[in-house]
């Protein structure tokens, strides 16, 4: 299987042109009836998956991190950069009042506009919602709408 796997990834693009070109075939392949739409869709999500699982994997990030810090704390390989760079930064703001104080009022204000968001989806012409700063009568929510395919892989 090992072998397998390494000629199976040894197929996969390596350069920028060469993900335009596969991404290209691919397209093409879908339009001319070479494979479905829904097949193509399925392998290009388990890749993904995969793709994420594998960079989750904490022996891998060790590995990789390993073999950077080995060639100097960056390299270019494979077509590739590699350079170990901190991920981020949290600070802790805890210890100031003005900021805790802040914290809380923004709180408070993002609840009481979840509050009236909840209150506007179900304004209707029979119950509108009476806007409490200026008296306003709303009888409706625009609803905007984005219809996407949600690809989800079966066990």
């Amino acid at each position: 299987m090992s072998n397998e796997l390494v000629s199976t990834l040894a197929l996969m693009p390596e350069t920028k042109s060469q993900q335009e070109v596969f991404v290209g075939k691919l397209i093409e392949s879908v339009k001319h009836g070479a494979i479905s739409p829904l097949k193509a869709e399925a392998i290009i999500c388990n890749l993904e998956q995969v793709a994420k699982a594998y960079r989750a994997n904490y022996e891998v990030r060790e590995m990789l991190l390993q073999a950077v810090q080995f060639k100097g704390g960056k390299c270019e390989d494979f077509n590739a950069k590699f350079q170990i760079a901190e991920a981020g930064v949290i600070y802790d703001y805890e210890n100031s009042k003005t900021w805790r104080d802040l914290t809380r009022e923004i709180e408070a204000l993002n609840e009481k506009r979840r509050t009236i968001e909840a209150a506007l989806k179900l304004a209707t012409p029979e119950v509108p919602f009476i806007d409490p700063t200026n008296g306003e009568k709303i009888t409706e929510c625009k609803k905007v709408f984005k219809t996407i395919v949600k690809t989800t892989i079966n066990k």
